[in-house]
Parts: C-alpha cells; sequence; structure tokens
C-alpha cells in the first residue's frame, strides 16, 4: 500500500523526470511492523533524491520476504542498456536519510548492493517486552513510554510470577 501510494502521488513529478517505476503489486503486500508514516517518509525521500540526480529512466522497487523479515529494494537503470546507476552519491551523507533510518530503526539501514542498488531490511515480527517489577507505577511508566512502539509488554511483579506465566 505504501509503495503504491507513494507511485501515484509521486506520478506527476516521475513524469516530468522522464523515470518510469516499476513496483510489486498486490502479491508483495507482507506485513512490516513499523511506522508506516516513517516508513512513506524514507520511501519518498529515497524516491525524490534517486530520480533527482538520474532522468530518463526506470526506478525498480522490489519486494523480498524473508524469515524474519522484508526487504524493500531499490534500483535505477537506463532505457539505453546502460549499466544500472550508482545510488551510492545522491544518498551518501544524507543526515535526514540516516535521521530516518534511526527513528525507522531499520535493521541495519540500508545496504548499498553490489549492482548500486539500495536494500532495506525491516522487521516483519513485533518485540517482545517483559516488564518485572513489583512497583506498579513502573510498569504504567514503561507501558505508557512504549505506547507508540511496534511490541508486545508483558508484565509480572515477580521472578517466580515470570517463572509460571512461561509454563
Amino acid at each position: 500500500e505504501v509503495i503504491q501510494g507513494l507511485a501515484d502521488d509521486l506520478h506527476p513529478v516521475l513524469n516530468e523526470r522522464r523515470t518510469t517505476i516499476l513496483y510489486p503489486g498486490e502479491a508483495a503486500r507482507v506485513p512490516v511492523y513499523t511506522n508506516r508514516t516513517l516508513l512513506r517518509q524514507l520511501l519518498l525521500y529515497l524516491m525524490i533524491e534517486i530520480t533527482a540526480h538520474y532522468s530518463s529512466g526506470v526506478l525498480e522497487i522490489g519486494c523480498a520476504e524473508l524469515p524474519e523479515a522484508v526487504t524493500i529494494s531499490l534500483s535505477y537503470s537506463y532505457p539505453t542498456g546502460e549499466p544500472p546507476a550508482e545510488l551510492e552519491p545522491c544518498l551518501s551523507g544524507s543526515e535526514e536519510l540516516a535521521g530516518l533510518l534511526t527513528v525507522l530503526n531499520a535493521r541495519g539501514g540500508p545496504l548499498l548492493d553490489r549492482s548500486g542498488g539500495l536494500l532495506i531490511s525491516l522487521p516483519t515480527s513485533q518485540a517482545n517486552i517483559l516488564i518485572v517489577d513489583d512497583n506498579e507505577n513502573t510498569i504504567r511508566m514503561f507501558r505508557r513510554f512504549l505506547a507508540n512502539e511496534n511490541c508486545r509488554i508483558f508484565d509480572a511483579p515477580d521472578r517466580p510470577r515470570v517463572c509460571a506465566s512461561l509454563r
């Protein structure tokens, strides 16, 4: 949904830059446990930066499901058959990109592959967090602090109750 929405929103800009975008259709819908707004912002940033540096080509976005992650790949090629464009020059040193990846907590951040493309790895499962504390206020504080995170929170007042609940 995120990729298709971005492709639709950027259609006028991409047409102006004579860039075609190829992306997976319905078959690539995989749940990713991350902030959708930040993911959208990251992909928007990448798509705009890449197409600003290169024109008259094809921006290809792919998705692959791995055991505990989904990879989103971006590559840019020219219709003339030239080798794929190197994406590193248009992305290196970007504080905005580094900030987005830190907040999004993409596993390992973007990785440039051998062909000059870009790979981003995102988790497909939620983190489990166990809070053991006999103070109910501390547990409430942690729950409030983690309320907007994609995680499941379990709590227990002491170690024997943790062991009992695990059985």
